[in-house]
């Protein structure tokens, strides 16, 4: 995966000496997004390369793979090579040129290499890794996504007459009863899976109260099961009236594709092992204001121990790939919505300038989901939702739990409407890309199971010094995860959404002292700073929260960001 439309080369989580080796532009692979996280992708027409980020997008000549590599992983450091003359050209020339048919399942196949390609030397300061391998068992589970399987599930479920919540909820009906049904067989049929209905009310529909059901499944830690790492999306779906239970309403795209992604995660997770908990969840009652995931949110503990604690939601909705919106170049893309502080709900972006548990998370899919996934790319968009619009993800920030939404590039325009493939009879299979979905499958996956198999984040951060330098950190050690082997300390200047390069920090010592140039942000008047642990395996953990804010009058924390549930 890359960082917006630029990028090549598998960014692997690592960490530098104290002299760490950034690129020309002084930033890691994640970080050559030096912007604003903004695109018209939302718009009817695919956006222009360039257009995701103009203001910090380099021109594509700058970016080879000795200024994308976050380590600064360059030929002559790499034991093999990762990446073959056809992902190198193909990847940042061809594919903007390709047509859609080109995406298909042999793109799927390009992340799935030997994890031991990506080793590098262990660097010579003690505890510190100049480079760490790519999980085997993720490698695999990103290879075993099958673009056939998520079709299957589409055209099943886009099958049903209706599943608006307000339509037959008879079990075996051709309403969102029989979608339940069948939702709940295929998570049932995953060994190593508990299956669950999770019921709740809703009012709303023309007959009255009604009750229906998430579907809820997880597999549960083998380490630390209260640690819960969410992945969901709705099953309901809706026409042109959003409590129409019995006019046509397929729902391929919204909600089809998510559904159909949940089951595919659930399906190559589920047997493999995690320290933490997955969740895997179909939601229903979204289109009626996010009923079931609200539910959910506040009600999960009946199904896990009362310290049980979500620690990331994976939200995905409308992630099938119109094929006629979207081009070459945008299935190759997905947006990402993370919120800050205050979470932006209104007209009105957010800025780099500005720090969130969603945030935090952002940054993992980024950085993660690019070492895994080097075909596709993030498009930060750095707000809750689309204005007017909402998804299961912001049932869970109000709770305080880090949430983010991923969407395809462009969706279809004027939802609600029958000339539009969203909210409409016209949300039909035959405009989807079921390859496209496969591949967001992937990033979600990877993304998720490295979190999975991760310590938890360092407590209690305080950092002392300012933008000139030297930073102090001190943190205390994770509560939970796998264990520690050592510690990045990273920074990111206020006007870019991802960190330059990682530090590395013993794992025997919850503090230490890195300089601004070790950062690369010697160029920076001011910029916001963290630490993550790291396991013996490469797993890295969640930034802490919350990030520090430094400029020439000192670091502190930034006014307002420990009220994470507030609204604009």
């Amino acid at each position: 995966m890359r960082i917006a439309s630029v990028g090549l080369v598998a960014i692997i989580a690592s960490c530098s000496s104290r002299h760490p080796s950034p690129g020309p532009d002084g930033k890691d692979a994640a970080g050559q997004l030096e912007d604003a996280g903004r695109s018209s992708a939302g718009s009817a027409s695919p956006p222009d390369a360039m257009t995701l980020d103009d203001a910090a997008t380099p021109d594509a000549a700058t970016l080879d793979a000795a200024t994308l590599d976050a380590p600064r992983l360059d030929a002559a450091t790499l034991d093999a090579p990762t990446l073959d003359d056809a992902v190198l050209d193909g990847s940042t020339h061809d594919a903007p040129t390709r047509d859609a048919a080109a995406l298909d399942a042999a793109v799927l196949d390009a992340p799935t290499r030997d994890a031991t390609t990506l080793d590098a030397a262990t660097a010579s300061d003690a505890g510190s890794k100049q480079a760490t391998a790519l999980d085997p068992a993720i490698v695999t589970m990103v290879g075993q996504v099958n673009a056939t399987n998520l079709s299957g599930s589409i055209a099943k479920l886009s099958g049903f007459n209706s599943r608006n919540t307000c339509s037959d909820d008879t079990a075996g009906s051709n309403g969102i009863g029989g979608a339940r049904d069948w939702i709940q067989a295929q998570l049932t049929a995953i060994p190593g899976l508990t299956v669950k209905l999770d019921s709740f009310t809703y009012a709303g529909c023309a007959g009255g109260s009604v009750t229906r059901e998430n579907v809820v499944a997880w597999k549960l830690g083998a380490g630390h099961p209260d640690r819960l790492i969410l992945i969901g999306g709705h099953y309901d779906s809706r026409t042109l009236n959003v409590t129409d239970g019995t006019s046509p309403a397929p729902g391929a795209n919204d909600s089809g594709s998510q559904t159909a992604l949940v089951i595919e995660a659930a399906r190559v997770m589920a047997g493999q092992t995690f320290d933490a908990t997955l969740v895997f969840v179909a939601f229903s009652g979204e289109e009626q204001g996010l009923v079931g995931s609200h539910s959910l949110a506040v009600g999960y503990s009946k199904y896990f121990s009362s310290t049980a604690s979500i620690e990331a939601v994976f939200n995905n909705d409308i992630v099938g790939g119109d094929n006629t919106v979207n081009d070459a170049t945008t299935l190759q893309q997905f947006r990402l919505y993370a919120p800050g502080t205050p979470r932006e709900v209104k007209s009105g972006d957010g800025t780099t300038d500005d720090t969130s548990p969603a945030r935090g998370l952002m940054r993992h899919i980024a950085f993660w989901g690019a070492a895994y996934v080097p075909t596709m790319s993030i498009v930060p968009e750095l707000r809750e939702d689309r204005p007017g619009r909402g998804g299961d993800h912001e049932s869970f920030l109000d709770q305080g739990y880090p949430g983010v939404r991923f969407i395809e590039t462009v969706e279809s325009p004027n939802a609600g409407t029958v000339a539009s493939h969203e909210h409409s009879p016209n949300d039909l299979m035959t405009f989807l890309t079921p390859a496209y979905t496969a591949r967001v499958a992937q990033v979600v996956i990877a993304s998720a199971a490295s979190l999975a198999r991760a310590p938890s984040p360092p407590q209690s951060i305080a950092v002392m010094g300012n933008a000139a330098g030297p930073i102090t950190l001190s943190w205390s050690v994770p509560t939970a995860g796998s264990p520690v082997d050592h510690y990045v300390v990273a920074g990111r200047a206020t006007t870019e959404n991802f960190y330059r390069t990682r530090v590395s920090a013993p794992g025997n010592a919850p503090s230490d002292t890195v300089s601004v140039a070790d950062l690369g942000l010697s160029d920076a008047p001011s910029f916001f700073v963290s630490v993550a642990a790291v396991d013996a395996q490469g797993h890295e953990s969640l930034f802490a929260y919350p990030e520090y804010r430094c400029d020439m009058s000192g670091c502190l924390v930034q006014a307002g960001s420990l009220d994470v549930t507030t609204k604009n």
